[in-house]
């Protein structure tokens, strides 16, 4: 699997992801695909 970059990325939300992952034991990887299922199931996607 490619290694995604995102560039400009917000330091605070980076932070705030950072802490999160920690919180959920989880990796970044696996929390984002967590909050896009959500976000597809909420808009009907």
């Amino acid at each position: 699997m490619p290694t995604v970059y995102v560039r400009d990325f917000p330091e605070d939300l980076h932070l705030r992801l950072k802490i999160q992952v920690l919180k959920e034991k989880t990796t970044i990887r696996e929390l984002v695909i967590k909050v896009l299922e959500e976000y597809l199931e909420k808009v009907g996607g």
